[in-house]
């Protein structure tokens, strides 16, 4: 079930970090090379530089010399990422740390996640205060307890997950008012999360491990 979890998720970050769909039958690999073209951006207001399917130079560098012990990357080392190595970057700077596999249902644990890898702790801050926690910015037990104890059924999982993401489209928003040079990024960001909201509609709604 986690596998499978986990996978739905790799594959919404495809469609949109790589602006393309997986076709009936396509192994999360084959989609992957298939967005390779379309997925590196150097766009001029982010923040976060040269990015490869979501993952930023930056972290990208941390992950090869500090993780992987190899030299540090050039940009056309980030270009060219294997989709083996990506989905590491994602299962162990993403996934694992939110805990996600344990998360109350696919659809809080799959919405959680893509925050998080669009724009880091805020995501769990955020996540906090709507499951009444403390807000430490990390996931430990007491925050499994809260979404557990909030999240006690399948529409309640559904609310809670379509809450915190009409918290982060708010927060987005604040953010672009905030910093005009994101304001580029608004009708993505809106289209992403409608997106994010109809996939609810479609997941078996599971509950964590």
């Amino acid at each position: 079930m986690s596998s499978q979890r986990f996978n739905t998720f790799v594959r919404f970050l495809i469609r949109w970090e790589g602006a393309t769909n997986a076709k009936d039958g396509e192994d999360t690999e084959a989609t992957y090379l298939r967005a390779m073209p379309f997925a590196f951006s150097n766009h001029r207001a982010d923040s976060g530089g040269p990015t490869m399917m979501g993952v930023t130079l930056h972290l990208f560098t941390l992950w090869r010399m500090h993780i992987c012990h190899l030299p540090q990357p050039a940009i056309d080392d980030l270009r060219n990422m294997t989709f083996s190595e990506w989905q590491d970057i994602v299962r162990n700077c993403c996934w694992l740390p939110l805990r996600a596999d344990l998360m109350p249902y696919d659809c809080f644990a799959i919405a959680l996640a893509d925050w998080y890898w669009h724009s880091g702790k805020v995501a769990v801050l955020k996540a906090q205060t709507l499951l009444h926690a403390e807000p430490d910015a990390v996931v430990g037990r007491k925050t499994l307890f809260a979404a557990r104890r909030l999240m006690s059924t399948r529409e309640r999982g559904r609310q809670t997950a379509t809450k915190l993401t009409e918290t982060r489209r708010e927060w987005l928003m604040c953010l672009a008012e905030r910093r005009p040079k994101d304001r580029a990024f608004v009708e993505g960001w809106n289209n992403r999360l409608d997106a994010l909201l109809a996939m609810f509609n479609t997941l078996d709604l599971l509950p964590g491990e």
